[in-house]
């Protein structure tokens, strides 16, 4: 019966309000989590009872003062347009976030441009800000999007962000190692940064296998890059 949603929620907000500089630039989300195990897409919900489940918690974050949701690691279609559908029947701003191959596919098989139409068509009424992919290495990310069935408009404008994983193996190989396997810091932000340059992505960011090193090598990047333009 705890509420660890607004827990989340709190302890994120009070670290940004220890730096009021930046304490209005600070976003707070919480996510949708993928029902059954993200790498085995065979665990995942079918659309109509992910629907049902997710919209459980979207009513609930619906209610908090958080500044967006995101529905994260889909790496199956049915699960990935029911968590859009519940968060669509709310306020919120949200995101969905898939997990790719390097072939250009969920791991479920469906192709990334064909998922993002599905539920472009799902959710007419209130669409998704936008869709990315977390927990995939950059390099396996441009492959993806390299792919010539994702090589269309709308990937290009409605896809737009990337949180990194540290490591360019494949989700099988991943899946339980014993060991963290991540690219050099330097390395993994330079292939962040060739994102930005190519698809001109809004959202760039780390997860599994990176640390303070790689989004400290990002941040100067993206530093340099706003400093040439002025921002």
């Amino acid at each position: 019966g705890h509420d660890v949603s607004m827990d989340n929620y709190t302890h994120c907000r009070a670290i940004a309000d220890e730096h009021p500089a930046i304490r209005d630039k600070v976003f707070v989300g919480c996510s949708l989590s993928f029902s059954g195990n993200a790498y085995r897409p065979e665990t995942s919900l079918p659309e109509e009872e992910a629907y049902a489940h997710h919209t459980k918690l979207a009513r609930i974050l619906e209610k908090m003062p958080i500044d967006h949701s995101r529905s994260g690691l889909n790496s199956a279609l049915g699960e990935a347009a029911g968590a859009a559908r519940a968060l669509a029947d709310t306020s919120l701003p949200y995101i969905i976030s898939f997990l790719v191959r390097k072939d250009g596919k969920l791991l479920d098989g469906t192709w990334l441009n064909d998922a993002i139409e599905y539920i472009e068509e799902k959710t007419q009424k209130h669409p998704p800000l936008f869709y990315q992919v977390n927990c995939v290495h950059p390099r396996n990310m441009l492959l993806c999007l390299e792919q010539p069935q994702n090589q269309t408009d709308l990937v290009r404008t409605r896809f737009l962000g990337l949180e990194g994983n540290g490591s360019d193996l494949s989700p099988e190989e991943l899946d339980e190692s014993p060991v963290v396997y991540t690219s050099p810091a330097d390395e993994w932000a330079d292939d962040m940064m060739k994102l930005y340059e190519k698809y001109h992505f809004k959202l760039l960011g780390g997860c599994c296998g990176t640390d303070h090193a790689h989004l400290e090598e990002l941040a100067r990047r993206i530093r340099a890059v706003w400093d040439k333009e002025g921002k």
